[in-house]
């Protein structure tokens, strides 16, 4: 097996024997020629056992990515069932009940206790000052409703 230099070393040969300059890659090619006769290596072996380190590194990054996508499809499943950060919505809130608070709290209180859409969230985010019977308003005051929140605004 080649040290890392010594193919790196190799590569830059093989780089300088398609030079259109005749003496340059003769050269070259020479040089690559004594530097795997030096390792007692040929072309053909050369060229194997890259294609089986990289077997190995493809192997090994396949590995990675199937554990990401489990890790995602479980995480997936748990949204899919209202589960987000061990925490389901409904045991942090039930429906039904009601909350009591300004429109501002409402707003606050929707972004923190429910695993809203991501357009709901990003709505809801981008609001900072609420007027009354505004759009901004409204907005809050569907989402509650969305989510089976009952209000009274004080």
């Amino acid at each position: 097996m080649m040290e890392e230099r010594d193919f790196a070393k190799l590569v830059k040969l093989l780089e300088l024997s398609t030079s259109d300059a005749d003496h340059e890659a003769l050269a070259a090619v020479r040089m690559s020629r004594k530097l795997l006769q030096k390792h007692g290596l040929s072309y053909e072996m050369v060229m194997e056992q890259m294609r089986q380190k990289s077997t190995q590194v493809a192997q090994t990054e396949i590995t990675e990515l199937k554990k990401i996508v489990y890790s995602q499809s479980r995480e997936i499943n748990q949204l899919k069932q209202g589960v987000r950060s061990g925490l389901n919505s409904e045991t942090v809130f039930k429906p039904g009940n009601r909350f009591s608070g300004s429109i501002y709290h409402l707003k606050k209180f929707l972004l923190r206790n429910f695993d809203l859409q991501r357009h709901e969230r990003e709505i809801l985010e981008n609001i900072t000052t609420i007027s009354p019977k505004s759009k901004e308003e409204f907005l809050v005051l569907i989402c509650a409703r969305r989510h089976k929140v009952t209000h009274k605004i004080n």
